[in-house]
Order: structure tokens, then sequence, then C-alpha cells
């Protein structure tokens, strides 16, 4: 006699629900550097992968995937998810042969719904969208990881407000997370403004309402108007004879007299196509300095990382004029949005910047 079929409930895994640090990260405009790269960019990928496999075997980290150009982690502590992430910037940072090529973690901490091993929930949703806010090779937290580990390790901690998150009802407020021993107030901007403690500093200044001084205070300390000087007495007038005019000899015969030409404005030639304002004897020594097509390669993929594809016709649409590698350099700098994307971009070619 065969035993009946399980009831429906029973095939079913069970679900529960486990407090968790959910990590994202996601490579910086990886569609743009395949555009310009595909080998060095996926040669690139399984570089960067990889040393995040590695810490996140060291803090604890479960990978539970690795959607295209990134990864999904879990963490039973807050605190080893940031740490984990610190060291993998660290690490980063410090490899010369990934081309520029930069990573972004988002981190949120909440409930995680198990059905069976696969999790599920809002927690891995907020994750992935601070991820996507991320500065390139930055880390963006939520304000509930920030109570969780700022009394607890050793960073710094800026307030980067309270963005619109897609398909998040709630208002999350973000934290960019840096290194305390690279990050000081002046890069944060807050070179006046003493941190919360040791480890958190927020670059927010509390405005408190000024008081209006009264009427009496307003009236003294206005100044009193000048006096008004008396007029000056007009200067003597000194009258002279008058003397005879002398007189106009009458010309009778007007064919008789000399008439000086006015000059012909009208027979100046036409400025041609080379007689403009840069004569064309100058234009070769103005581009004596011009970029290299090695420059120009560096260039572009240093600002392919920002732009994606539209970098390659903007850098050499920018090079036809560009005096120096330098001042194209400079050019390009106004085309990025932000002053953290400037300052990788400057920093990537800074040997090139002098030329």
């Amino acid at each position: 006699m065969t035993p009946p079929p399980p009831e429906p409930d029973q095939l079913a895994p069970k679900r529960k629900r486990r407090l968790r640090a959910a990590l994202a990260a996601d490579i910086a405009n990886f569609s743009g550097r395949v555009s310009v790269n595909e080998t060095r960019a996926f040669g690139n990928l399984s570089s960067i992968l990889k040393i995040g496999r590695e810490e996140l075997d060291r803090h604890d980290g479960d990978l539970i995937g690795m959607p295209g150009d990134g990864l999904f982690a879990l963490f039973e502590s807050a605190v080893d998810a940031v740490q984990c992430a610190l060291t993998i910037q660290q690490r980063l940072s410090e490899e010369n042969s990934l081309g520029g090529m930069r990573l972004r973690i988002g981190i949120h901490v909440g409930d995680v719904l198990f059905e069976g091993d696969l999790p599920f929930g809002e927690t891995l949703n907020i994750a992935a969208r601070l991820e996507s806010l991320a500065d390139p090779g930055g880390i963006l937290v939520s304000g509930t990881i920030v109570d969780a580990v700022s009394a607890r390790i050793s960073a710094t901690f800026e307030d980067r407000g309270v963005p619109r998150l897609k398909n998040i009802p709630r208002r999350i407020t973000t934290y960019a997370v840096h290194s305390a021993e690279r990050v000081n107030d002046e890069e944060l901007g807050a070179p006046d403004r003493t941190p919360l403690d040791k480890t958190m500093q927020i670059p927010r200044e509390e405005k408190r309402p000024i008081a209006s001084p009264s009427l009496q205070e307003r009236l003294a300390a206005t100044p009193a108007p000048p006096m008004p000087r008396p007029p000056e007495p007009p200067p003597p007038i000194d009258v002279k004879p008058s003397e005879p005019k002398p007189e106009i000899p009458v010309v009778s015969d007007v064919s008789s007299t000399c008439v000086r030409p006015l000059p012909n404005t009208a027979a100046k030639p036409a400025l041609g196509p080379t007689a403009s304002k840069f004569s064309s004897s100058r234009l070769p020594s103005s581009r004596i300095n011009a970029p290299s097509p090695e420059d120009i390669a560096q260039i572009v993929d240093a600002l392919a990382v920002h732009l994606g594809p539209v970098a390659r016709v903007m850098v050499n649409r920018k090079a036809r004029t560009a005096q120096s590698t330098g001042a194209l350099i400079e050019e390009l700098l106004g085309e990025l949005k932000t002053s953290d994307e400037r300052a990788a971009f400057r920093s990537q070619l800074l040997k090139l910047i002098g030329r």
C-alpha cells in the first residue's frame, strides 16, 4: 500500500525572519568600460570580485548572489559589514592594475525574510538603492547602520541627507563612510566644526534663530548723516577785449583749390579663411604641445568610468583645439558633475597634467 501524497503546505519551505546587515556592491559605470575595452574590463572585474570574496570570508559574510558586475552579501553583525566594506575599498585603492575601475557599496540593516535559504525583503532593496547612490570608490550606509556601529569602529560618517529611494516610501537618512586615517575635516568641507565624537562627524551645522535688534539699538548703530557743505563761489570771469576775426579769402574758382581725397575704406581686401584672428603661421607653433594619441587613449579610458561610451567622442572633439594635454584634462573636468568624480579623474591623470 502506497503512502498518501504530502500536503501542499508540507512541500513549501518554512519562512522565517532574521536580523541581518545587507551589503550590495557594484562597479561604477561598468558598461562604459566594456564599450571602451571589453577584454580588459572583464579581466579587472574578475580581480575586483576576487578581492570582495576574500574579504567576505575574513569578515564572516555570506555571499548570496553575484548579479552581473557586483555582489550581494549578508552579515550577522553590522560592524563586520562596515569593516568588510572599508577593507575592500582600501585594497582596491592600492591596486594599480584595475585601470581606474571603482566599486560602489551600500549597506543597510533590518529584518530579512528567508524562504528556505533564499533571502527576500525590503532590507535587500534598500541596500541596493544605497549602492546606486554611493560615490565611485565610496560606501553609503543608512542611519540605522550608523546607530549600530558608530561607537564601535574607527571611521568617519558624512551626512548625505535623505534622498528619494525608488519604491521605498520611508525616509532613509544616508551617510558616507570614510576611513578615519585618510579623511580629515578639511576634505569633508568642515574645517571649523568639531566632530560629535572621535568616530563620527556630521558636516551640517545647526542653524540658530538670530534675535532681531531693538529699535533703540538700530538707531544707535545708524551713523548720523554728514552736514551739507556750503556752496563754493564761482570763479571770477576774466573778460578780454574782443579781437577782430581774420578775413576768409573768397575763392572764386573751385577747381583751383587743392582737395585731399578721403581714404577709400572699400578698397581693403576682405578677410579670407586664412586671414583670421590667429594667423596660419602661428597655428603650428600653438599646437606644438598638442595631446598625443597615447595621452588621448589614457584620458578616454579614465573618463569612460564616469561618462561611458560618450567619453571617446567628447575627448576626440576637444583634443582638436586643445593646446596641451594638461589643458585638455582641465577642460574635461568641467563635464563631470560631482567633486568626487573630478578628484578621481584628476588623480588618475595626474602625471599627464603637466604636459
